[in-house]
């Protein structure tokens, strides 16, 4: 009787009714509509927090750097001081016109500038490790103002990414000006296809082209540098052995320089396309010391690590390499054992054996000096044959460069002088006195 009386009344129809389960639906999706929107607002809350502190943390290493205090600093450009541009908060998109020198050592500052607002890169607030960078898209470029001279050596530092690989070569940083011996011009930055390598390449001494060891890809982040100290190149690659190239590198043009292309003179190529986030110079070749603590400042910062075999895993390729100091040789990690390194680089020949146990490479000797060269110190270098001395002289050869040589013969007193260039020739600057009886 009760079933009929709610049949009747049509209390059970209304319950089973489409438009009341219609209801419930839209109410439901409002909710998880709104719950989506609660989360996507505190996802992106939470990203720009996670921005703002990695920010507060890499203004702090920058601070406390020991960048700041090694000897040779000509120009430190970072992304996220307070100090680097006109402003202390860039927006995104803002236009870089200088690009400030953080360098505490030097009063004037070593800054770099656009030419004009076509040409000035941009500003960007996401990069590597969610902290800004300077973008250079393939038409932008900065010069340097303060003009620090030339010199011999040379350590450059950069964190980069590349935003596409192209058939021409891109400039990282180069000297200002042709590239010719007498220009003692330089270049560092992306070798043209299909190499695709970081090179360094310099006009003067032998006029030197040194290569990662491998090839790098676009859209990834890179910590890269390199030490020049006049006669061996050691080129440093985050995620690739290490390499080196002997070779008399000549004097090196620091005082002229651009960033994110080349400036022969008349026109602007080799332009970058890609972003710089932090690039240190430095005047001379830093001590392994010194390189270390820089390369541990970067990776810190960045969060980019640096190639390391013995920490590549179980199943690396490279998993118990060793490191293999031998100068003269290309080969700076060799396979668990023994063998041998060839002597390839330019002034050596032969080859030494090694062994490699537990993550130590051990060589047997040192590289021969190829003919032309001799030793000096722990390299071997160009020489010249010394001849035209009146009275004669106690040394057969010296190596390039300048210097004085004692006059040795019978009547005769003084010294010297003379220069050696890198091709062999042997000029004397003056001649030994003749006694007089």
């Amino acid at each position: 009787m009760r079933k009929q009386k709610i049949k009747k009344y049509g209390l059970i129809k209304n319950l089973k009714s489409p438009k009341l389960k219609k209801a419930f639906s839209l109410v439901e999706i409002s909710i998880v509509l709104m719950i989506i929107a609660i989360l996507v607002v505190g996802v992106t809350q939470s990203s720009r927090l996670v921005g703002l502190s990695r920010l507060t943390v890499a203004k702090q290493l920058t601070q406390s750097s020991p960048v700041s205090s090694i000897r040779g600093l000509i120009g430190w450009f970072d992304s996220v001081s307070d100090k680097s541009f006109n402003t202390d908060d860039p927006d995104e998109g803002y236009r870089v016109m200088m690009w400030k020198d953080i360098n505490p050592q030097e009063v004037l500052k070593n800054n770099l500038v656009a030419a004009d607002l076509d040409t000035a890169p941009v500003f960007r607030s996401n990069c590597i490790n969610l902290l800004p960078c300077v973008e250079f898209n393939g038409a932008r470029f900065l010069n340097n103002t303060i003009n620090f001279s030339s010199a011999n050596q040379v350590s450059i530092f950069a964190v980069f990414r590349s935003n596409a690989l192209l058939p021409s070569t891109q400039s990282i940083i180069a000297s200002r000006g042709p590239r010719e011996p007498e220009n003692i011009s330089f270049v560092y930055g992306i070798n043209s296809s299909p190499i695709d390598k970081i090179y360094y390449s310099t006009s003067g001494g032998d006029q030197v082209n040194s290569f990662s060891s491998d090839k790098i890809t676009p859209q990834r982040e890179y910590l890269t540098y390199f030490i020049d100290d006049g006669f061996i190149v050691h080129h440093f690659l985050n995620d690739q052995f290490s390499t080196s190239t002997s070779a008399v590198t000549g004097t090196k043009n620091l005082g002229l320089f651009t960033v994110g292309a080349w400036d022969d003179g008349s026109y602007t190529q080799e332009l970058l396309n890609g972003s710089i986030s932090e690039l240190i110079i430095f005047n001379r070749a830093l001590k392994i010391e010194e390189r270390k603590e820089v390369e541990k400042y970067l990776t810190k910062k960045w969060k980019i690590k640096m190639f390391d075999p013995s920490n590549c895993g179980a199943n690396c390729q490279y998993a118990n390499f060793c490191p293999l100091n031998l100068i003269g040789s290309s080969n700076n990690f060799v396979p668990p054992g023994t063998g041998s390194a060839d002597c390839d680089q330019n002034g050596y020949y032969g080859s030494v054996s090694y062994s490699c146990q537990n993550g130590i490479g051990t060589p047997s000797s040192s590289c021969n000096c190829a003919s032309g060269y001799t030793v000096d110190g722990n390299y071997c270098k160009k020489s010249c044959s010394v001849f035209g001395i009146d009275g004669g002289t106690n040394v057969a050869s010296v190596v390039v460069g300048s210097g004085n040589l004692p006059c040795t013969g019978t009547g005769y007193a003084g010294n010297v002088g003379y220069t050696c260039s890198s091709d062999g020739t042997f000029t004397l600057l003056n001649n030994c006195a003749l006694l007089t009886p």
